[in-house]
């Protein structure tokens, strides 16, 4: 298997690149488990029976991306985030990675913060939740 560095890889906003990104983290998807042990459950083990927990496997939750930026003021897609959270509205989101793949889905802003230090640039770090499901595709 091939490692991937990361540089190359973009992310955008209602088809507008997010421009001076330092990091993506994402998306960290997570399935609901249903508790579906009951009084009379157990299983085989080696010929003898165990009590274990049973479960089925719930909805899915898309989770979050959280990308950190160098923040501008004159970024289209940095000025449109800071709208759209203003506005509530959701827009598709597209990462394509250094190797390719693609994930394709649709987000709120849910967070976005800013951060300035002596000698450092000015960051932001936002939060996109996903709504519904993520498309994957291989590059």
């Amino acid at each position: 298997m091939a490692a991937f560095l990361g540089q190359g890889a973009q992310i955008s906003w209602n088809s507008n690149n997010i421009g001076q990104v330092l990091s993506i983290d994402g998306p960290n998807m997570e399935r609901a488990m249903v508790d579906t042990t009951n009084l009379s459950t157990s299983s085989t083990v080696d010929s003898v029976a165990v009590k274990f927990r049973t479960f089925s496997a719930g909805f899915g939750d898309a989770g979050e991306v959280s990308v950190e930026v160098q923040f501008d003021h004159d970024d289209t897609a940095q000025g449109a985030i800071w709208d759209d959270f203003t506005a509530g509205t959701s827009r598709t989101v597209v990462i394509t990675f250094s190797d390719s793949d693609t994930y394709t889905f649709t987000a709120f802003v849910r967070s976005m913060s800013h951060s300035q230090a002596i000698d450092e640039v000015n960051r932001a770090t936002i939060a996109f939740k996903i709504t519904g499901a993520v498309d994957h595709t291989t590059g």
